[in-house]
């Protein structure tokens, strides 16, 4: 199975795999001209193309553990959104059981691809698996505004600063405006940085590795010969 970021392969990633080939329009296509890495693919998704299919039921799916968030704004959104009696229509609220069953993964994948956008608040860390796992099924992963922002240039996430900015409004025209660029902008969205190999290339890049010529005279490691000899 080949590298992809941002989750846990033993968990997640073989079931992520099954349910994308289930469909030809998949986000991430056959790699092409490299071992790990496609440059500068993008491809409109059936959820993207049909999005003018979409009923009030079917924009936003929440779905969360509430207690892995120690800010506790993981449980505020479900109160908001989900355990009100007049909860929105737009917004379709499951449960997240704790712990992991590997065996129903792909069920719970292709279930929750039904939804074009994923709400994605932190856990326990600032970073959220359902983030990536959203953008490997070609949902729309919302997030929240932080020093996270940097890795989600160039890829089609929604960045908000408070729950209270979700509107079906909002959505629907997130959603247009997302289409309109896959469609219109190929190719618009990096997806290669789904993967492993965009990352370690951007580090060696950086690092000495990639200096070709190196002057080692007068590095501050070099040891300094004293007058004893000694270094």
């Amino acid at each position: 199975m080949r590298s992809i970021a941002g989750i846990n392969c033993y968990e997640m990633g073989r079931a992520l795999q099954y349910v994308r080939v289930q469909n030809s329009s998949s986000v991430l296509s056959s790699l092409f001209n490299s071992t790990d890495s496609i440059e500068y693919y993008s491809s409109p998704v059936v959820l993207s193309q049909n999005f003018t299919q979409y009923t009030k039921t079917q924009l936003l799916l929440i779905n969360f553990q509430r207690e892995t968030d120690p800010t506790g704004i993981r449980s505020r959104i479900w109160e908001v959104f989900c355990d009100r009696a007049t909860r929105s229509n737009f917004i379709k609220c499951i449960n997240k059981s704790q712990g992991v069953d590997i065996s129903v993964l792909p069920t719970i994948y292709a279930r929750n691809r039904q939804y074009p956008f994923w709400l994605s608040p932190r856990g326990n860390g600032l970073d959220c698996h359902r983030t990536w796992e959203a953008l490997y099924l070609g949902v729309i992963p919302i997030v929240w505004n932080s020093s996270l922002n940097s890795l989600y240039v160039n890829l089609p996430i929604i960045v908000i600063n408070d729950y209270t900015e979700i509107t079906e409004k909002f959505l629907l025209t997130k959603l247009r405006e997302i289409v309109f660029q896959k469609r219109n902008n190929w190719p618009i969205y990096r997806y290669e940085k789904l993967k492993f190999g965009y990352w370690r290339r951007l580090i060696l890049s950086k690092s000495r590795h990639a200096i070709r010529t190196t002057n080692r005279e007068n590095q501050c490691w070099r040891a300094k010969r004293t007058r004893n000899g000694h270094g």
